[in-house]
């Protein structure tokens, strides 16, 4: 029999790194500790809540938290939250939990179930969900609802044959095509790097500052995150993160920076007008070839016609853009927030540490 823990951090030192240890085994991710306590400790709107379900001599058999958002609508703030770190080990999946012997859930629904209601209690919500597809039932058996964004994923390839082997959700022919558009990409765009080693229309700025130039008003009606300074510093460390803006524009982006493995990843750009799309999509081809990164990566959301716009600049830059759909799991009392259109949406909302 296992008892339900619910506490809101800093966990103590010993939790974190049996928490951390487990959920990467679990995922084969690779967390660092560093990028854990930022997340769970130190959002703007205060540390995460985590439940803990833990054996009668408090050992921990699983675990999920919340970690608080900072949401703006127009003028009004709400905390809503993501839920992070969800795991109960092998042995203990069959367990019962106190207090919940007659419900007939199953340990993992009791975990997730109890903190959506504990953090709903505290004003908190809506709740997203970026979770693997394998356990969006579980999810859903406690209210979550999915919403589907469409979007163009845009990609430039610089190292062929670890892109087409390391880039998920793709067929055998998606691969094929990677690899050769890759070639032809990398060999043109190292050419004109070479030749053009700066571009004076932009300028690399840090993501701190980049992010002044990117928390303009949603628009009416819509939902955004990320939108004041104190947010952007916590969601885009600058030391993981790198900046860029047009000289003498009112906007600039926000870019993961990348690796031989990985995709230097834009992950703000919705203040950037549409003359500035070239040039600093060529700035980031440069900072990838620059760093050694795999390519480029920028995910265009919606389907209206700036959106539309901007993904036949990418492709006349020579961006390989495909059409996707990317789903999160949305736990809200408010039905509208189901709709895609009410959302400012971006790959920052998906992974927090890719």
């Amino acid at each position: 029999m296992l008892n339900l823990r619910i506490v809101r951090g800093p966990l103590k030192e010993m939790e974190k790194q049996f928490v951390l240890r487990e959920y990467n085994r679990l995922t084969t991710s690779s967390i660092p500790m560093e990028n854990f306590e930022r997340w769970t400790q130190h959002s703007p709107e205060g540390p995460a809540f985590h439940a803990f379900v833990e054996t009668e001599n408090g050992e921990i058999a699983g675990h999920f938290s919340l970690i608080p958002l900072r949401a703006k609508s127009q003028a009004k703030t709400m905390v809503a939250a993501k839920a992070e770190y969800f795991f109960v080990l092998e042995d203990f999946r069959n367990e019962q939990v106190h207090g919940f012997e007659n419900s007939g859930k199953p340990v993992a629904l009791v975990l997730l179930d109890q903190l959506y209601r504990h953090c709903q209690s505290q004003g908190w919500g809506p709740f997203l969900i970026s979770a693997p597809t394998t356990i969006h039932p579980l999810h859903m058996l406690t209210g979550c609802r999915p919403a589907d964004f469409e979007l163009q994923e845009g990609l430039l390839i610089l190292r062929p044959i670890r892109a087409a082997r390391g880039t998920p959700n793709l067929t055998t022919a998606q691969r094929a095509v990677f690899f050769f558009f890759g070639l032809i990409q990398g060999a043109i765009w190292r050419i004109i790097s070479s030749a053009n080693r700066s571009n004076r229309k932009v300028g690399e700025i840090s993501a701190s500052a980049a992010g002044a130039l990117t928390t303009k008003e949603t628009a009416i009606g819509q939902l955004g995150f990320f939108r004041d300074q104190e947010s952007v510093r916590w969601r885009y460390p600058n030391e993981q993160y790198i900046g860029l803006c047009s000289n003498g524009a009112s906007g600039g982006l926000i870019a993961k920076r990348g690796n031989a493995e990985s995709f230097l990843r834009v992950c703000h750009s919705d203040s950037i007008a549409l003359n500035e799309v070239r040039p600093l999509a060529a700035s980031l081809i440069h900072q990838a070839i620059l760093h050694g990164d795999a390519g480029v990566r920028w995910a265009v959301y919606g389907k209206d016609e700036i959106t539309n716009s901007i993904v036949c600049q990418l492709r006349t830059m020579g961006f390989f853009c495909m059409p996707r759909v990317r789903r999160l799991l949305i736990h809200t009392k408010d039905r509208e927030l189901l709709t895609p259109e009410k959302w400012r949406i971006s790959d920052a909302f998906f992974n927090f540490d890719l």
